[in-house]
């Protein structure tokens, strides 16, 4: 299942304007969390990728996800997902809505 939000300024081909968030590999083993953001559009309802970027979150970073406390009636992936979605765009790697 894909994550989705709406870029905040549309890149340079005005047509991407989304990106969806995939959860690739969590190792706690190894404190790697593995993540691809799918940037593209939506053309009759279906998604459309255009560009793809993995992004590795390791150690340190990794656990301060890990430790992020969830809200009270969402699912443990809902919030690792939007776990995720603060570190990326802390770290400047996203900016979404």
């Amino acid at each position: 299942m894909a994550l989705e939000k709406i870029l905040t300024t549309p890149e340079s081909q005005s047509a991407i304007d989304k990106v969806r968030m995939y959860i690739k590999n969590v190792d706690p083993d190894k404190k790697l969390l593995k993540v691809e953001l799918h940037k593209g559009f939506l053309d009759s309802g279906e998604f459309k990728s255009v560009k793809i970027v993995t992004v590795y979150i390791t150690k340190d970073e990794y656990d301060a996800v890990m430790d992020t406390e969830g809200t009270t009636g969402i699912t443990v992936r809902e919030t690792l997902a939007e776990a995720i979605w603060t570190w990326l765009q802390t770290n400047g790697h996203i900016d979404v809505q």
